[in-house]
């Protein structure tokens, strides 16, 4: 890892590129590029929001962030619970150890071997002289936002970085989204969600692979630990909502014992080690929540609130003007609106989750019947 002129770290990753077709064929790099990419696994959706900006291009999240943006303290139980959505934490940590690394366009990793260099020579054509051209780039802070929102969007990535091409999100048709959701739900016991793992085969975007990687070929590369707290990063503490229907879990909460005498500490400066004579010793000091002490660890308030949930998951609070509003706005004849009632199960918050990632029309492509 090296600094740029301004002082800022940088971490450099050599590009093997096909100079004709002017792409990326694949990275060498050695643990801090790597280190970057698979700590896209452990960012909450709302901090990739915030990093880019509210221009993600992520489904609708980017207008989800901005509904809790706009809604008032009031809503909350404290103000500090519309501060913890908006940067939420985990506690997730990466440590890879000292390897080498061939990482592909579209962020497959594996550590450097014989048996995945030696089929790379083939299938590039790197024996030939000219075919290809080797250049090495340092990556900023701006760059390593750039790659994370090229790893949500696209499966070109290290194409797009190294020629600076315009982010673009890949179509994705709504009835095939739709299909996917109501199909591809696949039932396992998980140690984050308990969970209920949805494939959809229209992604467009590069984590799958970061994920893959991490449970596959980079298995054996991170130190102890790591690979789980990757694979299944929890919340930080007091992050969690006891009410949701996904129950992800949090870290336990942190305490601080002090072992010197915070008496002679106060009066004297000392930690009274040697010399104390008071044979007390400091506190111990443990995180609270800043949710309050509410039962059900929530972030908004409870009672009669009603909130207004677009199929883009913008966020209202209820009333009759914006009712009347939305009503207008959508152009629709009385006699055509329907009123459906939905109880949903963890299966269908997934659905959810899923499609947001994905689309903008989220409560119409998991709840509507798919079209004939």
């Amino acid at each position: 890892m090296s600094t740029t002129n301004n002082g800022g770290p940088t971490v450099a990753v050599k590009l093997y590129i096909d100079k004709e077709k002017k792409k990326v064929l694949f990275a060498e790099s050695d643990k801090d590029f790597v280190d970057v990419l698979f700590s896209f696994l452990t960012l909450p959706l709302g901090t990739i929001v915030r990093i880019l900006g509210k221009q993600s291009q992520i489904g609708c999240l980017d207008g989800l962030y901005k509904s809790v943006e706009s809604l008032s303290e009031d809503h909350f139980q404290t103000d500090a619970c519309k501060a913890m959505l908006l940067r939420a934490r985990n506690a997730a940590a990466i440590y890879c150890n000292r390897l080498k690394f061939i990482i592909f366009d579209d962020l497959q990793v594996a550590p450097a071997s014989t048996s995945i260099v030696f089929p790379l020579l083939g299938e590039f054509d790197l024996h030939k002289q000219g075919n290809t051209e080797e250049k090495v780039i340092e990556l900023n802070s701006y760059k390593k936002t750039n790659l994370l929102k090229r790893a949500l969007v696209s499966k070109q990535c290290l194409t797009g970085l190294c020629f600076d091409g315009s982010i673009e999100t890949d179509y994705v048709n709504l009835d095939e989204l739709t299909n996917c959701l109501l199909l591809k739900t696949e039932n396992k016991d998980d140690s984050m969600f308990n969970a209920i793992k949805i494939t959809v085969t229209s992604n467009p975007c590069s984590v799958d692979n970061l994920y893959r990687s991490m449970n596959g070929s980079g298995t054996g590369c991170l130190k102890h630990g790591c690979q789980s707290l990757l694979l299944s990063p929890m919340a930080a503490p007091f992050f969690g909502c006891r009410t949701s229907v996904l129950h992800v879990q949090e870290s336990p909460k942190s305490s601080w014992y002090c072992e010197y005498c915070y008496t002679c500490f106060r009066l004297s400066g000392t930690t009274g080690a040697t010399s104390c004579t008071h044979y007390c010793r400091g506190p111990t000091v443990t995180e609270s929540s800043a949710k309050g002490s509410t039962a059900t660890n929530a972030y908004l308030k409870g009672g009669l609130r009603k909130f207004i949930v677009g199929n883009d998951l913008h966020i209202i609070p209820f009333t009759l003007s914006s009712t009347l509003q939305i009503t207008h706005a959508s152009k629709i004849p009385k006699e055509m609106l329907v009123k459906k009632e939905l109880t949903l199960n963890k299966t269908q918050v997934l659905k959810l989750l899923r499609a947001a990632l994905v689309t903008r029309s989220v409560l119409g492509s998991v709840f509507l019947p798919p079209k004939k």
